[in-house]
């Protein structure tokens, strides 16, 4: 998946960026559009609490 210098990738679907914990854990962080949120409970994600 192509990112950006800072290991971001942009412009395929939602903006997605990766880091690693100190555990060697890969966490990953999607932006989410307005568009999206507002059509979803965020449940579809596996959010606990917005079930």
């Amino acid at each position: 998946m192509p990112q950006d210098e800072k290991g971001i990738m942009r412009g395929q679907g939602p903006t997605i960026a990766w880091s690693t914990d100190p555990a060697g854990n890969i966490l990953s962080v999607l932006e989410q559009s307005r568009e999206a949120e507002r059509a979803g409970s965020g449940a579809e994600f596996g959010c606990p609490s917005c079930r």
